[in-house]
């Protein structure tokens, strides 16, 4: 959100690793998706933030798209605009 804030582009990378002793880590792979997303990063407008979960495997497809219902989205971008973060609810 800070580099949003400030205008400029980021990418936060997280994978999805058990939280078990001896379970293999495929960072490698998390790094090599998030590389494929660099360009895309780059054309879109100032302020994108995007952020990518990576599940824990040798071998991956591409990244797709998902996020929050619009209305979620309405009110990040609202709470990003005027300071506050609305209060989390259970539909």
């Amino acid at each position: 959100m800070t580099a949003s804030l400030n205008g400029a582009r980021a990418l936060a990378v997280s994978l999805d690793v058990e939280p078990e002793p001896g379970t293999e880590q495929h960072g490698d792979t998390a790094v090599a998706v998030a590389a494929t997303l660099s360009d895309r990063l780059a054309a879109m407008p100032a302020g994108t933030v995007l952020n990518l979960n990576v599940p824990n495997r040798a071998e991956v497809g591409t990244p797709r798209r998902a996020g929050p219902p619009s209305s979620s989205r309405a009110s990040c971008r609202r709470a990003a605009t005027h300071g506050s973060w609305p209060r989390a609810t259970r539909q």
